[in-house]
């Protein structure tokens, strides 16, 4: 049942929902059959039964570990991720915002920094202690570059030329420092450039995954887990 509902009215909700589901698909079977309605309910509901909910209590936290990855929302979901990793829960996100400083650059990094690296660091410190970081990835990257050159704004724009990445853990050598940005902006390029496709299929290796493996999407494309090629350098 669901532990925020009561069984009860949770068994009710899903009456309820039987009945609109019923009467969606007469004469639309084909179209359910599609979405795959049933499949999702029941991934929904295993998952809103599930053990590793737990994952999501701090309460059984010391009040030094919570202190240590900061009274954020960031810094308690780099904590949740960790609880997560070590109820076997496979992937995790764990999102900061507002990196976009097109305005007041310095002034919003501080601000972002003093959140990012207390919940980073900590995260990592706690996976090597408890022997997790061995069997985890972690990746730590925005999605797009900024200028080397500060605006009249005090900012920094949109650079697609290249940007910076922290990637370590599973089965990938730790201490390697890759390429380099050219401080002034006028290179459009890294040194050493290392393409995305390239990063996620040296993810997948270190996760002991095929990274040229194929799988058909629900049209019948064939799809592979990356066309880039493993770092070899960044592999242990």
């Amino acid at each position: 049942m669901s532990a925020t509902l009561g069984n009860p009215r949770f068994q009710k909700r899903l009456s309820n929902l039987n009945v609109v589901s019923q009467a969606f698909a007469q004469g639309r079977q084909v179209v359910v059959d599609r979405t795959m309605h049933s499949q999702n309910l029941d991934a929904a509901l295993k998952m809103m039964n599930s053990d590793q909910l737990k994952a999501l209590q701090l309460d059984d936290e010391t009040e030094s570990i919570r202190k240590s990855y900061g009274d954020t929302n960031f810094g308690r979901g780099c904590l949740i991720a960790r609880r997560l990793i070590e109820q076997g829960v496979r992937a995790v996100e764990v999102t900061l915002q507002n990196f976009d400083s097109h305005s007041q650059n310095f002034e919003q990094h501080n601000r972002l920094s003093a959140e990012l690296d207390p919940g980073l660091t900590s995260l990592l410190t706690d996976l090597h202690d408890r022997d997790l970081l061995s069997s985890t990835v972690v990746l730590c990257l925005g999605e797009f570059g900024r200028t080397p050159q500060i605006n009249r704004a005090d900012g920094r724009d949109h650079w697609p030329h290249g940007f910076s990445c922290l990637v370590g853990g599973g089965g990938l050598r730790g201490g390697a420092l890759i390429g380099a940005t050219d401080r002034l902006g006028k290179a459009q390029g890294p040194e050493d450039p290392i393409p995305v496709p390239d990063l996620y299929a040296t993810v997948l290796m270190g996760l002991g995954i095929d990274p040229t493996h194929e799988v058909n999407t629900a049209v019948g494309r064939p799809m592979r887990y990356s066309d880039g090629k493993p770092i070899d350098r960044l592999l242990a």
